[in-house]
């Protein structure tokens, strides 16, 4: 997400009244890094400009997809079950 103050924007548009009246900032920020099962990796940042970084192992991948594979997912037995009614 984006960390947005008022100096920010372009001096003609500092003088609207709708964002004089807004606190500073106007957007807080909060971007995150994610691992695939949905853990915080890095972050959230809010309040301030940054640059996250983080190393993701791949094994992370395997294991989000035994959770749920929207690729292949019928494939899986144990997930799966096709029956026809004739």
């Amino acid at each position: 997400n984006q960390f947005v103050t008022k100096d920010t924007y372009p001096a003609d548009l500092l003088q609207l009244p709708e964002l004089q009246q807004r606190r500073d900032p106007l957007c807080r920020g909060g971007s995150a890094i994610v691992d695939p099962l949905g853990n915080y990796v890095a972050g959230p940042l809010y309040d301030e400009e940054g640059v996250l970084f983080a190393q993701l192992p791949l094994q992370k991948i395997v294991e989000a997809r035994f959770d749920f594979d929207p690729a292949g997912h019928y494939q899986r037995e144990d997930v799966f079950v096709f029956q026809l009614k004739e």
